[in-house]
């Protein structure tokens, strides 16, 4: 069974992390990986994709849109077959086709913006493409650095800002919800 996972990194520069990523990705048999906040210069993006010794895995990331790279994704080229749709400083949008079963879906890799006025663009992205997505399998994965409800919170600001309601309104739409239960 192939699957994926989504780390936010916080960096991804030390032989330390390294070894902990490709750890993780083994003992999960993942073979689609979303790192994200990877703090990965442009010219230490070669080194970090070699040093993590995937055997033969191809990597692409936001570096021409962001720098220094925020998202770095990598999979098994033996299994998975990955086309970028879609990049952006804060996401991903890739269509991934099996080899094994031709089937494809859409993935989509976040590592949003730490303000509201900085996600803006994220959650009117995922509203406006939640219905040309619709057509097959969406996954969404990654780092949104929001919530849905004010009882997830766990610390700071206890207020309710009108601005917590935009993640809600990105993904609690109902055509978004059954893109991503087709998944």
């Amino acid at each position: 069974m192939s699957s994926l996972g989504s780390w936010n990194t916080w960096g991804l520069n030390s032989y330390s992390k390294l070894r902990s990523v490709k750890s993780w990705i083994n003992k999960f048999h993942l073979n689609i990986v979303g790192l994200l906040e990877t703090k990965v210069a442009a010219h230490n993006l070669p080194q970090v994709e070699t040093n993590l010794n995937l055997n033969g895995w191809k990597f692409i990331s936001n570096i021409s849109d962001e720098v220094p790279c925020r998202i770095l994704i990598g999979w098994n080229p033996f299994i998975f077959n990955l086309t970028c749709l879609h990049s952006n400083p804060q996401w991903i949008t890739c269509e991934a086709t099996s080899l094994n079963s031709g089937e494809t879906f859409l993935i989509t890799y976040v590592y949003r913006r730490n303000t509201p006025a900085g996600r803006q663009p994220l959650w009117d992205y995922l509203t406006n493409n939640c219905q040309s997505f619709s057509s097959q399998p969406w996954v969404l994965l990654g780092d949104f650095n929001a919530i849905m409800h004010p009882n997830q919170r766990s610390g700071g600001d206890t207020q309710w800002h009108k601005h917590h309601i935009d993640f809600h309104n990105a993904v609690g739409m109902p055509s978004l919800l059954t893109s991503l239960t087709k998944a």
